[in-house]
């Protein structure tokens, strides 16, 4: 899928009137726990849709980016979100920032959708600080909707869905080290009025009760692998 498609699509069909609406502040806290965001930081969300994990991260005294691919997610970001925080087009693949500049960033639900995760994860390691932390939330292959053949995944124009182990070893290939892995209740029951997504967000809450394997969405908190050359360990005769 070309960056225009993806683009039109974000801008004209997603539903972020509706995120708008029903911004789920609980859930974007479990998505950002494991950062142990402080005051004084910089976080960056890339695709970060109508602001909700940057409001969370604002509360907590970070200097917060936003980057998202629409203008109509931005645009209501803006009328949500503080006035401090900035909002930035672009795609994850290319990030508009400097390198080694912030301490945390998030990717929720998104980078399943890039059409070059790879490179997207190239890219977040070239903005990070050697200290910095990462959040990760991607879609289980092998959740309990999905072996009850109820949920297939998205409409979006790009999806990946993976099991924890394809997960974790994409995450490692990519040079990332896992600090822990969580998961996600799903989003808030009555989100609509659809009969049965009601039903399926219902389901989604006893996940939280199943073992991890089973989750709807794993939360990846991971940081850089850190690479010694051989070199670096010799004194200098």
């Amino acid at each position: 899928m070309n960056s225009t498609k993806s683009r039109d699509y974000y801008n004209r069909l997603y539903h972020f009137k509706q995120d708008a609406r029903l911004l789920d502040f609980k859930r974007m806290k479990n998505f950002l726990s494991g950062l142990k965001i402080k005051p004084g930081s910089r976080y960056l969300d890339i695709g970060c849709g109508v602001g909700g994990a940057l409001a969370v991260a604002k509360a907590k005294g970070a200097e917060c980016y936003g980057m998202d691919i629409s203008l109509t997610a931005l645009s209501t970001a803006k009328g949500l979100v503080s006035k401090e925080i900035d909002l930035v087009l672009g795609e994850g693949e290319y990030l508009p920032f400097k390198d080694e500049v912030f301490d945390y960033v998030s990717v929720i639900g998104s980078l399943e959708h890039f059409r070059d995760p790879k490179a997207g994860l190239e890219e977040i390691k070239r903005v990070c600080l050697p200290s910095a932390r990462v959040c990760l939330a991607v879609p289980n292959s092998y959740g309990i909707l999905n072996k009850l053949g109820i949920y297939r995944g998205t409409n979006q124009p790009q999806e990946i869905l993976a099991t924890l182990s394809e997960w974790v070893r994409y995450t490692k290939e990519s040079g990332y080290k896992t600090i822990s892995i969580g998961s996600d209740r799903g989003p808030q029951i009555l989100k609509n009025k659809k009969p049965h997504k009601i039903v399926e967000r219902l389901l989604l809450r006893f996940t939280k009760c199943l073992p991890l394997s089973f989750a709807y969405v794993f939360i990846f908190i991971c940081e850089k692998k850190s690479i010694l050359l051989r070199n670096h360990l010799l004194r200098t005769r």
